[in-house]
């Protein structure tokens, strides 16, 4: 017992050696390196309100509000058409009621269309992802079904009557400006989201396609809505390309022939298209609006529009009698709305 020799160990493994550890070890590596090479993610930014904020989405906000402040101003300094209405009712009615529609876009609609556009790029969901080519291809196709999609909403809120309903607060405005863009129902806002979330599926774009899209929308639909006089011929050019306030005021005129015209709301292709583009008939002395409603329509009655019974747009309203009680009272004391010339 003594003379025999205990079984040696067997000889310890090296690590260096082990091919699964060597593996292990050379992806950690790869992946430090990667991290190193990029830098941190989501580090950077400017805080805004507690808030980081990459400075790519400050500057784009930056230039956004620069660009729309300049409409603002432009369109006092070059009216295309005519006043018909004081500033002092008809614009803090707009701003009020684009506040309402802003604040119910952002609670439902820009989270769900931006979640949804994240799930489209992650699993390859939609006609732009489903295309081969770099990134910024699919970006650019995504951009242009996203443009599309909304000439064809836009045209369903006029053919829709339960639509109409809703989008009529946006076209009993009596003049037509930068604040007209502004004006429409919160509840139409709320209708309109999940048609918003089937263009992000159909179209598939990227959550960097629908924010270049989300921003150029707005800016497009400020300077379309203008009263922003430019020489005609620019006018003329830049409607080739882009919709222009003469295409839009041709839309907004008390004509139904008129206003079922020009739906494009960025890119102007889609009228061409389809053959609904005008660019035949003058700005001054056409009335805007809808024929039955020639009285502005201040907050109060804006939100009820579409639950109360509406008149036939395109019908003037017939004059009323003077008679007894609540309706005599109204037509006594109702103060006097300026005309169009």
């Amino acid at each position: 017992m003594w003379g025999k020799k205990a079984p040696a160990s067997p000889p310890p493994r090296h690590a260096g050696l082990d091919p699964a550890s060597t593996r292990v070890r050379l992806v950690e590596k790869t992946v430090a390196n990667e991290a190193n090479a990029h830098g941190p993610r989501n580090k950077s930014g400017v805080t805004v309100g507690g808030l980081k904020v990459s400075p790519t989405l400050l500057a784009g906000a930056t230039l956004l509000g620069a660009a729309a402040l300049a409409i603002l101003v432009a369109e006092r300094r070059r009216p295309l058409r005519d006043r018909t209405l004081p500033d002092r009712g008809r614009l803090p009615t707009n701003v009020a009621l684009g506040a309402m529609s802003m604040a119910a876009m952002s609670a439902v609609e820009a989270p769900a269309s931006r979640a949804l556009a994240r799930w489209c790029e992650r699993n390859g969901v939609g006609v732009a992802q489903a295309l081969p080519g770099p990134a910024w291809a699919r970006d650019a196709v995504g951009f242009l079904l996203m443009d599309y999609t909304t000439y064809v909403w836009h045209v369903l809120t006029h053919e829709v009557p339960a639509l109409w309903r809703l989008h009529l607060v946006h076209h009993v405005d009596l003049d037509l400006d930068a604040s007209t863009a502004l004006r429409f129902h919160a509840v139409d806002m709320l209708v309109s989201a999940p048609f918003r979330c089937a263009q992000v599926l159909v179209s598939g774009a990227s959550p960097r396609a629908l924010e270049v899209w989300r921003g150029w929308f707005f800016l497009a639909v400020l300077f379309h809505h203008s009263n922003l006089r430019l020489p005609e011929r620019w006018d003329r050019l830049l409607a080739l390309a882009v919709t222009t306030p003469r295409m839009h005021g041709i839309h907004h005129m008390a004509e139904p022939d008129r206003t079922g015209s020009n739906w494009s709301s960025g890119l102007s292709f889609w009228d061409r298209l389809h053959g609904t583009f005008r660019l035949d008939v003058p700005q001054r002395g056409q009335p805007i609006g809808v024929k039955a409603y020639r009285e502005h329509l201040d907050v109060r009655p804006s939100l009820a529009l579409p639950f109360s019974r509406q008149r036939d747009a395109w019908e003037p309203p017939p004059a009323r009698n003077v008679g007894l009680g609540e309706e005599d009272h109204h037509a006594r004391t109702a103060p006097a709305v300026p005309t169009q010339p």
